[in-house]
């Protein structure tokens, strides 16, 4: 079905891997020359896999690299991962991030400086928008005054946050004086229990009052629910139905629970798939959203990036897009609008249609517009069924005190290599 490259997971070899089906089900081979052969099952559905396929299409990842030293010329990117600190108020069971697990030294102010300096130097065309993240990036004291710094050369900014610290409405006017519009709130739904498996606690209030605070100051406001089967798929309706009727919303991302990070802790459970986000969000619309409409939207993608070049369209096996016309507490996906039959239809959601239009070069500066909801399924990359060429053609790049590279090169085999480095250099230290 798809041959591509991948490390091995014993001795971290690139070797050769496929994805490939038996008996209605995907499974990822690699073969290592050292180590052996090794499969495991790959977390999709098969004939879904193969409409997307079919879309993506085959990658040369031949002038892409996994490593980026500073100051050496970059791909185009739309988006750079900072992790502001390792420090997190939480321990969530299922945390990407692991973070708390190993603390990474914090970049200071005149470090910050220096690569993001050297990042606009090395970048060609608009700058990449910076996710500020973490751990918990708000427990960063000078959070602000990093804001302000990075505003100040030209980057826009994204707050990555479980939204603990957003609760109190003077810190929210802190960071937005400081010049932040948008904040990805982690938001997993209105189930309690919910937030006591993912998280390790009943949040749900403390979401609500950031959610709260966040529309009072006018913030652009992305909506990060994490799915895991059999804890809160039911939730995926009620959080679309939250950022339907709530202003200043501006876009929702399912994000299925994959094995990574913290996630091998809890034994047995397997990977959550794009296809079961679909197949709920069908569910819950009454077929006025379905997988079909995210291949098309992918193919609507596709087409603007063969068209325009820009990275930001390339269709990827782990990223489903998808824009939503709002009218009157209804909706209608884009891609639905876009045919000559569509017609009365299209004159109703001309406001969405026009923005979209309008901004069709970079979303990111759009302004919030009641009449538009754009949603992501982003699935993180299983380090057991790392696919090395999809991978490779990420735009958006983590940035470390080595250089940068791929966000999920560096989340699926990066991430644990650089804390083992660390926590080596603690023990020898403190030897």
């Amino acid at each position: 079905m798809r041959r591509t490259t991948t490390t091995c997971r014993q001795c971290g070899a690139t070797v050769d891997a496929a994805i490939f089906q038996r008996d209605g089900q995907l499974f990822f081979r690699s073969t290592c020359a050292a180590c052996g052969s090794r499969e495991a099952p790959y977390p999709e559905d098969a004939g879904f896999f193969d409409r997307v396929l079919k879309i993506v299409g085959p990658h040369d990842g031949s002038s892409r690299r996994r490593f980026y030293r500073h100051g050496e010329k970059l791909p185009p990117l739309r988006g750079v991962l900072l992790d502001v600190t390792g420090r997190c108020n939480l321990h969530c069971p299922h945390c990407f991030a692991s973070a708390n697990d190993t603390l990474i030294p914090e970049p200071d102010l005149p470090t910050l400086t220096a690569w993001f300096d050297t990042l606009a130097r090395s970048t060609s065309g608009k700058l990449p928008v910076v996710f500020l993240q973490g751990g918990e990036p708000t427990l960063r004291e000078d959070l602000p005054a990093i804001v302000r710094l990075l505003r100040e050369r030209g980057y826009r900014l994204k707050l990555v946050s479980n939204g603990l610290r957003l609760g109190d409405a003077a810190y929210v006017r802190e960071l937005k004086a400081a010049g932040l519009e948008w904040v990805f709130l982690q938001f997993d739904g209105f189930s309690r229990e919910a937030y006591r498996r993912l998280r390790g606690l009943d949040l749900l209030d403390e979401k609500q009052r950031a959610l709260e605070n966040l529309v009072q100051n006018e913030m652009k406001i992305l909506l990060a629910c994490m799915v895991l089967s059999g804890v809160n798929e039911d939730q995926i309706g009620p959080v679309m139905d939250l950022a339907i009727r709530t202003p200043r919303i501006q876009q929702v991302s399912f994000l299925p629970a994959s094995r990574l990070g913290r996630e091998p802790e809890n034994a047995g459970l397997a990977a959550t798939t794009a296809f079961a986000v679909m197949r709920e969000l069908a569910r819950w619309s009454g077929g006025r959203l379905t997988p079909d409409d995210f291949l098309a939207f992918m193919n609507i993608s596709k087409r603007l990036w063969q068209t325009t070049k820009n990275a930001d369209y390339q269709p990827k096996t782990c990223f489903y897009p998808m824009a939503l016309a709002l009218a009157e507490r209804d909706f209608m996906p884009l891609n639905r609008l876009l045919s000559p039959r569509a017609l009365p239809l299209a004159w109703r959601h001309r406001r969405a249609l026009g923005a979209m239009l309008r901004h069709v070069g970079n979303l990111d500066d759009m302004p919030y517009n009641p009449h538009l909801l754009t949603m992501v399924i982003e699935h993180f990359r299983d380090p057991d069924v790392f696919d090395f060429a999809d991978a490779l053609h990420c735009n958006k790049f983590y940035i470390t005190a080595d250089g940068l590279g791929p966000s999920c090169v560096y989340n699926a085999l990066e991430r644990d290599r650089e804390a083992t480095a660390i926590s080596a250099a603690g023990c020898q230290g403190a030897g």
